[in-house]
């Protein structure tokens, strides 16, 4: 492994570069999908976006209709963290972290690699606005 990534950290700096192009593409055309949640990112900060992930209303429908249009999207974190096994026995319920129980069923990843072309995107969105209207 050692060998492998000796030879791929001569292009971080570059598919870091790639992954934020295609992260700010994404950003400009979701931002008038009401229904969508695109991440937000602080002053200063320069996320390198190993995953793009929204928040989606009806989340799970849009999967499935991503799905059925060959878009692969993942669900990263299922679990909010004090709803994991390792804390059943807090006895936490939904109330107790709202943010976490809405966060753990609305958050969807979208396709995101250093060589995803505008094209790529365009289709995605294309296929998220035909979703929602």
């Amino acid at each position: 492994q050692a060998a492998i990534l000796s030879v791929k950290i001569k292009y971080i700096s570059d598919w870091n570069k790639k992954r934020r192009n295609a992260a700010a593409l994404y950003d400009q055309k979701l931002k008038n999908i009401a229904e969508i949640k695109s991440p937000h990112v602080l002053p200063n900060v320069e996320p390198v976006y190993h995953l793009y992930v929204i928040q989606a209303e009806s989340r799970d429908k849009l999967r499935e209709h991503l799905g059925e249009n060959g878009i692969a999207s993942g669900i990263h974190y299922p679990i909010g963290m004090p709803y994991l096994k390792a804390y059943e026995s807090f006895g936490h319920t939904q109330t107790d972290f709202p943010v976490t129980h809405h966060m753990q069923n609305s958050i969807l990843s979208l396709p995101i690699f250093p060589e995803i072309s505008a094209e790529q995107i365009d289709y995605i969105i294309d296929k998220i606005k035909e979703f929602y209207h």
